[in-house]
């Protein structure tokens, strides 16, 4: 009777196989269902980006087009703000 003790019965050591494997699947699981997440977050972000692109009335960049690119500093403004502390 002792050593019938010792062996899973084969039912309970297939739950605790099932078991083992959905805990180890588990952070597999949940880095999907994330990245499903950031996936159609980044689909609205690219549909609002596309919307201001139509009211500001970009234009679609196309091959052959000019680049012009302006590299001058802009002027620099000084803010002076009132100080907080006690002299």
């Amino acid at each position: 009777m002792e050593a019938e003790g010792r062996f899973l019965r084969p039912t309970l050591s297939k739950l605790a196989i099932t078991s083992l494997e959905f805990s180890e699947a588990l952070p597999f699981a949940a880095f999907a269902a994330l990245l499903v997440e950031a996936v159609a977050k980044l689909d609205l972000v690219i549909e609002e980006v596309e919307a201001l692109g139509r009211v500001a009335c970009f234009k679609e960049f196309e091959v052959g087009d000019d680049v012009i690119l302006n590299v001058e500093e802009p002027a620099k403004t000084e803010i002076n703000l009132p100080s907080n502390t006690v002299d």
